[in-house]
């Protein structure tokens, strides 16, 4: 692969042509892709997509909120989460 790889991976659950479970199961698969964080997102607030998430080796799930707005606040969130937690290891 050429060019930097993503430090995280926002994935919807609900996509069309392919859905997000089997992108993940895809990500987990190759080696390249195997340690960049995945969140995981969808509509739905059932407990057992959360569940599947976890067990198929996504970093979080949330649902999604009916506001873009609110969408960027999740995700600069768990972006600084995620530097932070790169900086304490460097």
């Amino acid at each position: 692969m050429n060019g930097p790889l993503p430090d995280v991976i926002f994935l919807d659950i609900n996509m069309p042509n392919v859905n997000g479970w089997s992108t993940l199961k895809a990500i987990r698969g190759h080696e390249l892709f195997q340690q960049i964080p995945v969140y995981m997102y969808s509509t739905s607030s059932n407990d057992r997509d959360r569940k599947i998430a976890d067990d198929r080796g996504a970093s979080g799930f949330f649902t999604k909120p009916y506001r873009f707005e609110e969408v960027q606040a999740i995700a600069r969130q768990v972006i600084m989460k995620h530097r932070e937690q790169e900086s304490t290891y460097c």
